[in-house]
């Protein structure tokens, strides 16, 4: 048994890129499932913009499977290397990442994978745990906006300064936050055209909010466009 535990500590202790073993294979990929999950509900819980993609979710976790494999396939062989960064230069990779945030994800994800493909599980989980606090304490921080919105409110009021204050006033109460984005003179400055970042209270007050503004009069042209949970580019 002794000598049992020992040959275990020494297999997650000593990378070998060569050994490819069940046993090893098994534990490598479940070590990157592991990690690279972790790493994506990080992501899913941070990010703040328009375009989450539930694909890419995917991607950050599949590319962590493929790239271990990949480790385990070219093992010390230099020419299993360049056919595979051969095969690689055949694909063309024409998804663009808008988000500079978005990439560094992906080169995470690689790195988890590589990782426990050449069997540096601390390393891989070290690193892992470093980059999700990271993140989280960036995502908390001033270099961080922390307003998340649902949609965005435009509507057209007479230049009144009481009439501001009851369309305001409706939006507060509707809303756990919002933010005025805009505002634009229309015509000669008699009516105004207001652009509203809005994070509802609940789901169901989108009517509410729409029809409560609708009832003032003086208020014109409501519009409410709801941002989508999930958006598939």
């Amino acid at each position: 048994m002794p000598s049992d535990i020992s040959s275990l500590m020494s297999f997650l202790n000593s990378p070998s890129s060569v050994d490819t073993q069940p046993i090893y294979v098994v534990t490598s990929i479940l070590m990157s499932l592991t990690l690279s999950l972790s790493l994506a509900y990080v992501y899913d819980k941070t990010h703040a913009g328009a375009t989450y993609s539930r694909s890419f979710v995917q991607t950050i976790i599949l590319g962590s499977l493929v790239s271990t494999i990949m480790i385990f396939a070219i093992g010390n062989n230099v020419a299993r290397g360049l056919g595979i960064l051969g095969a690689l230069t055949i694909i063309r990779f024409r998804t663009p990442i808008r988000d500079p945030r978005d990439m560094i994800f992906i080169f995470a994800a690689l790195a988890i994978g590589v990782s426990c493909g050449s069997r540096l599980y601390g390393l891989g989980a070290l690193g892992t745990l470093a980059f999700c606090i990271t993140t989280m304490v960036l995502d908390s921080s001033p270099y961080s906006s922390r307003k998340r919105f649902d949609g965005l409110l435009r509507l057209m009021t007479k230049s009144d300064e009481g009439l501001k204050e009851k369309v305001l006033g409706i939006v507060k109460s509707n809303t756990k936050t919002f933010d005025v984005v805009a505002v634009r003179e229309v015509g000669s400055g008699d009516v105004l055209e207001y652009a509203i970042e809005v994070h509802l209270l609940r789901s169901n007050l989108y009517d509410e909010i729409i029809n409560d503004l609708r009832a003032l009069e003086g208020v014109t042209e409501v519009n409410l466009v709801m941002q989508r949970d999930v958006v598939e580019l």
